[in-house]
């Protein structure tokens, strides 16, 4: 068996010159250029911190989408409030009949979510909320630098989030903007732990290597996470993830580091999102024919952030693909158990079929035609 060419991590890496680059205009970009913004170690973070401003309080009803990655939910759950779920389409749009058919008296709140940087109707949402009286609250952790109709998502909403590391090659970060004046400000946040900010970043240097020279450091990467977490446990330190599923009450005020700030500053964001433009469209004429594409177009000013496709056994294609050096995202595969059962399945087909394939910024065209062929080899 050959050694893989490339070991392609499912998000961006970090190349070490950007360490040292000369500072961008990060602030020509929003959301960062938001009057409302606070930076948090994680985009649910933002969202715990943020629904205390809105003024919502136990017992208020969400609408929350159906299909949806679980922490949000927990999240949401946690604060005491009530949800109620809403279909979506196998073109992962809203179904707005549906919204109207479980509105109650006892709504306060409309959640919508923009997957994979492809936008809902931003226009029609807000209409409905406004109609409805509703605070409006855009989850845009998969949608960061994305637009839709005139004005980047994230603008729309009453209260709005991102995720940085999602897009960006960060060792974390979230974002909470206030778009509706409340009065007052959330506490300020506390400092993330060093060794986790380092493990991360560690992480985010390897895998560029393993993009460049092969699998090899992916073994590396995998070696230092659990030398990480061993010192971490002997010290006593709480684990900060970034990937995990679980919400962790102990890191919710956190914040984050002076380093990814550093990071943030010396980032091309055009570029970036010109990149991964690029890289999706290529990815889309490579596979056509081969994989169901879920938007086989992209369209308007959407900054993608994975390649969707649907697959007939998606388990074996992503553990298949990773043994050829191609990491695909297998995250909202499970249902959060306050979801009815059987209620929903379209969201059940996107949850047993869907899986996202890398576009990132840091991929070449070599890269990207890499990832092709190994699908075409698993499908």
């Amino acid at each position: 068996m050959h050694a893989n060419r490339y070991h392609i991590p499912q998000l961006q890496p970090l190349p070490p010159s950007i360490l040292v680059n000369r500072p961008a205009a990060l602030s020509s970009f929003y959301p960062f250029n938001a009057v409302d913004v606070y930076y948090y170690y994680l985009a649910r973070n933002a969202l715990w911190n943020g629904i205390d401003l809105l003024g919502l309080s136990p017992g208020d009803e969400v609408l929350m989408p159906a299909y949806h990655h679980g922490v949000e939910v927990e999240t949401l759950l946690r604060k005491g409030l009530k949800l109620r779920y809403y279909r979506i389409g196998a073109d992962l749009q809203v179904d707005f009949d549906h919204l109207r058919e479980i509105l109650t008296e006892r709504t306060r709140c409309l959640y919508a979510i923009h997957y994979f940087g492809f936008p809902q109707s931003n226009e029609k949402l807000s209409a409905f909320a406004r109609q409805h009286q509703l605070l409006y609250i855009e989850d845009c952790a998969l949608a960061l630098l994305s637009g839709s109709e005139e004005q980047p998502l994230g603008m729309a909403g009453d209260l709005s989030i991102f995720c940085l590391y999602k897009t960006l090659p960060v060792p974390h970060g979230g974002l909470l903007v206030m778009n509706r004046s409340v009065g007052r400000r959330p506490a300020f946040p506390d400092p993330p732990d060093l060794l986790s900010t380092a493990s991360c970043l560690g992480h985010r240097l390897l895998d560029n290597v393993g993009l460049i020279s092969g699998t090899w450091p992916y073994r590396i990467t995998q070696e230092f996470s659990a030398v990480a977490r061993a010192v971490k446990h002997r010290l006593g330190r709480p684990q900060a993830q970034v990937d995990s599923d679980l919400l962790q009450e102990d890191l919710l005020p956190v914040g984050i580091s002076q380093l990814t700030r550093h990071i943030l500053r010396r980032l091309d964001l055009e570029a970036v999102k010109t990149r991964r433009q690029e890289n999706y469209r290529l990815l889309s004429s490579l596979l056509e024919g081969v994989v169901e594409r879920v938007f086989p177009e992209l369209l308007g000013d959407v900054c993608p952030l994975f390649f969707p496709v649907c697959v007939e056994d998606k388990a074996k294609v992503h553990r298949e693909l990773n043994t050829r050096g191609v990491e695909s995202v297998y995250f909202w595969s499970k249902k959060h158990p306050d979801v009815p059962v059987d209620m929903f399945p379209e969201v059940n087909r996107l949850r047993d079929h869907l899986l996202e394939l890398p576009i990132h910024q840091g991929m070449s065209r070599a890269h990207v035609e890499y990832v092709a062929e190994k699908v075409r080899e698993v499908v």
